[in-house]
């Protein structure tokens, strides 16, 4: 009778697992597949917000003339709903956030056209 061997580590809580190599690098990879998902999700999902607070603090001169930091940061934002499908999208999700920030919540923003 033969008794197969594995390379088992006892984990914190005592319980065993295997761990090889192989599971460390795929696990490894997932987690770095995860970070290259998320910055750019994340991105998306402030860009509104940074935005409106820049304008909402710096007055009518920053909604006109925005700093150049805020024009560099924005250009793949920009680009993503000049260039996508994500135009419409990001538009409403935009305009969300800016009924969040309207002081008197009384103003709405124009509809958005049909046709893009």
């Amino acid at each position: 009778m033969m008794i197969a061997t594995t390379n088992m580590q006892t984990n914190t809580d005592g319980s065993d697992s295997e761990s090889t190599p192989e599971s460390r690098s795929a696990f490894r990879n997932m987690g770095w597949a995860l970070a290259l998902l998320t910055v750019p999700v994340l991105y998306v999902l402030t860009l509104p917000p940074v935005r409106l607070t820049t304008f909402k603090v710096g007055g009518q001169p920053a909604i006109l003339n925005p700093p150049k930091w805020l024009r560099a940061y924005s250009a793949p934002y920009d680009w993503l709903i000049e260039e996508t499908p994500l135009r419409m999208p990001l538009v409403r999700y935009t305009i969300w956030w800016m009924t969040l920030f309207d002081d008197d919540h009384s103003t709405r923003p124009p509809p958005l056209p049909m046709n893009p």
